[in-house]
């Protein structure tokens, strides 16, 4: 599959560096412009969930983080 994939014209650096080189054209935009909040409720509860922060990236919800209602940005 990724072999059928026909490069870019021209790539740049990415910022970070971390990423290597990334199609010249492609721009930097923060996530809550790429991404929509879903409120869509468990049937089962036995889904996992996450949870998006600017600190720690996508992590997993555990339930220790709702009873203490504690974040970082609460610490600022």
């Amino acid at each position: 599959m990724v072999a059928d994939l026909k490069p870019y014209s021209a790539y740049r650096t990415a910022e970070g560096g971390w990423i290597g080189g990334i199609p010249s054209h492609w721009t930097v935009r923060r996530m809550k412009y790429v991404v929509r909040e879903v409120d869509s409720r468990s049937t089962t509860g036995k889904e996992q969930l996450l949870r998006i922060s600017q600190y720690t990236g996508v992590t997993q919800r555990r339930r220790a983080d709702v009873l203490r209602n504690l974040t970082r940005a609460l610490a600022l």
